[in-house]
């Protein structure tokens, strides 16, 4: 059981901290600005200074007026469904609505997320207890499922388009929890060899 031990525990080590490294990279160190940052549309950088949903709503509910009352003029031409993602005032309200609709993904992503880092940390935590009380090897087994999905729940994420605030959030979630589970990790390392000695 030692070499599976030594194994899985390089594996995971060796996961965390590249994850944990490229979550460091992405929040403090990657360059994330553009030349072309000087040519956004205002309701680019609008979208992109939101604080929260709310505010995105409210710019949305402008933008919907304004279409609204748009419609509402009969002296207005009539923009063609296939060109009113490139036509005002369609375009605006076209914009903030999909932000928004990122926005709630990446809202869903981010309960889903801690959802399931919270049950790869009840796993490993009913994997230790099974390890220490009741059978070893159904023990590890639960463990490595713990770990494994706390791994695959912190892993990285790929910088998109839309409000910064959110990306930063679900950022800086997945790099505090990488960081807890690195230091799960070395926790049971030491008790694992503190036991073992015995």
């Amino acid at each position: 059981m030692k070499p599976l031990k030594i194994v899985v525990f390089l594996l995971l080590l060796i996961t965390f901290s590249t994850q944990t490294f490229r979550h460091i990279y992405v929040r403090w160190i990657e360059p994330n600005k553009s030349v072309l940052d000087n040519y956004k549309e205002k309701i680019d950088k609008d979208i992109d200074e939101t604080k929260n949903l709310n505010e995105l709503v409210k710019l949305y509910d402008t933008a919907y007026n304004k279409v609204k009352k748009y419609e509402e003029n009969p002296n207005n031409k009539k923009i063609k469904y296939n060109e009113r993602d490139y036509t005002e005032p369609y375009k605006t309200k076209y914009k903030i609505k999909n932000s928004i609709k990122k926005i709630e993904t990446q809202n869903k992503r981010l309960f889903e997320f801690v959802s399931y880092w919270l049950f790869g940390l009840l796993s490993l935590i009913i994997g230790f207890f099974v390890y220490i009380k009741i059978n070893k090897w159904i023990g590890i087994g639960s463990i490595i499922v713990g770990f494994s999905e706390m791994a695959f729940w912190t892993s990285p994420l790929f910088r998109s388009y839309g409000p910064q605030y959110a990306f930063d959030l679900l950022l800086n979630l997945k790099l505090i929890l990488s960081i807890i589970s690195w230091i799960l990790l070395i926790i049971l390392w030491f008790v694992n060899e503190k036991f073992s000695e015995k």
